[in-house]
């Protein structure tokens, strides 16, 4: 489209500046590309009420979710690898996974931490210990989480659980697989643990 008279009164130039997407990017906010998924969580401030980030390819990194940000992540079958010494994923605010894959390559760093502040929902998703390293596949610090759907949660560790649940934390577990080769399953260190389901509702009086 032909634009005309766009200068400034008494002006017979006007500056132009190009404002540059990120196309096809690694992650994706309402039609907004971001060169990484970090890039995406940076974006979100902590008053927003719930922001959904798709991610777009395959990732690796480490991945922060701060105090008060409340986002979901639809991995859309995707997955997130982090080999450093850092878990995968970081939470200290409200954060939802689902719908693919969240794995560990490091053998000093667990997948995925939730800080005491953080409110973490697992729905269908895959998190993989790849190392027999001395971390959990899932470190509940003290937060709130809830396991459910299909999710797979594996460790191959011989001294740390695959799940743990610390003191002051609430964990409710009501779908999917657990599975520990050389160690626990799930340690709870909190009186908080729910475990099962019976008639569609959790059941917390007598876990299964």
């Amino acid at each position: 489209e032909l634009v005309t008279d766009i200068a400034s009164p008494g002006s017979s130039t006007i500056d132009l500046y190009a404002q540059w997407q990120v196309a096809n990017g690694v992650a994706e906010i309402n039609g907004s590309y971001f060169e990484s998924l970090q890039a995406a969580i940076d974006t979100v401030d902590t008053d927003d009420v719930n922001v959904v980030i798709r991610l777009l390819q395959d990732t690796d990194e480490h991945i922060i979710i701060s105090e008060h940000q409340n986002i979901t992540i639809n991995l859309n079958n995707h997955s997130v690898t982090n080999d450093k010494q850092f878990p995968t994923v970081s939470n200290d605010g409200t954060l939802t996974l689902y719908g693919g894959t969240i794995y560990q390559n490091s053998t000093s760093a667990g997948a995925i931490d939730n800080q005491s502040t953080g409110t973490l929902i697992v729905d269908s998703v895959r998190v993989e210990m790849i190392k027999s390293g001395g971390k959990q596949a899932l470190y509940n610090d003290g937060g709130i989480c809830e396991i459910k759907g299909t999710s797979y949660l594996k460790s191959i560790s011989t001294i740390r659980a695959t799940v743990q649940n610390q003191a002051g934390g609430s964990m409710t577990i009501t779908g999917g697989t657990i599975i520990a080769t050389g160690f626990s399953a799930i340690t709870n260190n909190s009186n908080d643990l729910t475990i099962g389901v019976k008639d569609g509702n959790v059941n917390k009086t007598s876990p299964v």
